[in-house]
């Protein structure tokens, strides 16, 4: 939905969503969705209907983006960085600048991080054209919350970019981002992390953060000249350290087998932000549903995708 959203705003194309979350134990929209929904109509003054709780419709009719500050509080947990996602790419070519400041978890099972928005989106935009700076303030974990991430948009004219080939590495590196449990937890985690990857050269640390509940998070970064590609594993009660491990372990495999330069979880991210610019193409080394939904969501929109799948295992993604 954020990605259908975005594309919306940015492009001004009314859409309707149909049947939404139909299936699920707890139908229709829940309050983190109502959240992203309300966010995304404050930028533009959009018309929407629709927008309540079990809700499994909703039309969205956007007006003109407004630049500015920018407040939400997700609550329930919900993830900050998915109402950053659906009004982020209008700011980007709006009359002025603005400022984000979005309440809500940083760590999320269901998006993408805030740490990946910040070392992995923001750069590929600030290359094509605009300036924009991500600040995680406070960490947080789902489904408790209590995080913040600030984005500052300076828009600029944007230019076509083709992330199509990762650059030299630099560097290898996994954290365990950790608050509120036991050192000896935290240390179990992160062992498990550098077994899970023996061999791959990757340095790790412990990075204990205060936040509003307890988490454990492994976060592993690829650094080259040109990006880091960041990949994340969250903990949750009653999941071993070892299975969070293995998670990790299997995403960045995946990203080290390819020279793609784009993980699959940053794609919602920059489909409609190449849009803006008049096209482009990125290569990932897969696409996950969560992608392959947001490829959908803005040929909804009217907005020309083409996906295209390559021996190996890579993907390559042509907007425009």
């Amino acid at each position: 939905m954020p990605t259908l959203l975005a594309a919306s705003v940015a492009t001004g194309q009314s859409v309707r969503l149909d049947g939404f979350r139909a299936e699920a134990a707890r139908p229709g929209l829940l309050r983190p969705d109502l959240a992203v929904v309300r966010a995304a109509a404050a930028v533009c003054g959009a018309e929407v209907e629709g927008d309540t709780v079990g809700s499994t419709a909703l039309t969205f009719r956007p007006g003109a983006v407004r630049s500015g500050e920018i407040r939400v509080a997700v609550g329930a947990g919900g993830s900050a960085v998915r109402v950053i996602e659906a009004v982020l790419p209008a700011l980007l070519v709006a009359d002025g600048p603005s400022r984000l400041v979005v309440d809500g978890a940083t760590f999320s099972v269901a998006s993408l991080g805030a740490e990946a928005l910040r070392q992995s989106v923001a750069p590929v935009l600030c290359r094509m054209g605009a300036d924009v700076r991500v600040t995680v303030e406070r960490v947080g974990f789902a489904p408790v919350g209590g995080g913040r991430v600030v984005v500052e948009i300076r828009p600029g004219a944007l230019s076509a970019i083709g992330l199509e080939t990762r650059g030299p590495e630099v560097g290898r590196r996994v954290r365990a981002v950790v608050s509120g449990l036991p050192v000896r937890v935290a240390r179990r985690t992160l062992a498990a992390a550098a077994d899970a990857l023996a061999g791959s050269s990757f340095v790790v640390a412990l990075d204990a953060v205060e936040a509003s509940g307890p988490g454990i998070a492994l976060v592993a970064e690829v650094v080259t000249t040109d990006g880091v590609a960041v990949q994340s594993a969250i903990g949750a009660p009653g999941v071993a350290s070892t299975e969070v491990a293995a998670r990790l372990a299997r995403r960045v495999r995946a990203v080290l087998a390819s020279d793609a330069p784009v993980v699959p979880e940053a794609v919602p991210a920059l489909v409609v932000p190449l849009a803006l610019a008049g096209g482009g193409a990125l290569r990932t080394c897969g696409l996950g549903t969560r992608a392959r939904l947001a490829v959908e969501a803005v040929r909804q929109a009217g907005i020309a995708v083409r996906v295209l799948d390559e021996p190996g295992g890579a993907v390559r993604v042509l907007v425009g």
